[in-house]
């Protein structure tokens, strides 16, 4: 079993916006990166801009799913 985490900031989320427009754009792309965030990821930090989830991968083929979603092994 390996813990995973993929750490989400939103400051990012309007970097290259420059009017109205590119921003609607930026937020439903934001919008559809949370939606493929797998459901069974929890939670464990959201504050000061940073919004960390975490998964168990129980296998070798978990890990391999989480990965490709953008997940990392939490080195502890």
């Amino acid at each position: 079993m390996r813990n995973m985490e993929l750490t989400v900031r939103g400051k990012w989320v309007f970097d290259n916006c420059k009017n109205k427009n590119e921003m609607v754009e930026a937020l439903d792309s934001f919008k559809e990166y949370i939606k493929n965030i797998p459901s069974e990821a929890k939670i464990v930090h959201n504050s000061d801009d940073y919004v960390i989830f975490q998964v168990e991968a129980k296998d070798k083929d978990d890990y391999k799913y989480y990965k490709k979603k953008g997940f990392n092994r939490i080195c502890q």
